[in-house]
């Protein structure tokens, strides 16, 4: 779906990078539905993934909105479906 339209139209490690954004959306996904405990500790950890990340993404010279939006839509719902497996 979204991933594959995607990498049509941003680069493969661009994509690998915003795919790689998972685990926040695993946590964000838990503390919503309530599957996780907020604490300190899993906060620091998602400051530190998205903090990463977004260091990551900031560079990259041949940035697509459409592309973007698709592959972080994909990182979503991967990361809500994982949160429940």
């Amino acid at each position: 779906g979204m991933s594959n339209l995607s990498i049509v139209r941003i680069t493969i490690t661009f994509f690998t990078m915003i795919k790689s954004s998972a685990p926040i959306w695993v946590l964000l996904s838990g503390f919503i539905f309530g599957l996780f405990p907020i604490t300190p500790t899993l906060i620091m950890v998602g400051v530190l993934i998205t903090t990463g990340e977004v260091l990551t993404s900031f560079g990259e010279v041949e940035f697509d909105v459409v592309g973007f939006l698709l592959c972080a839509g994909a990182a979503v719902c991967g990361g809500g479906r994982w949160a429940f497996i």
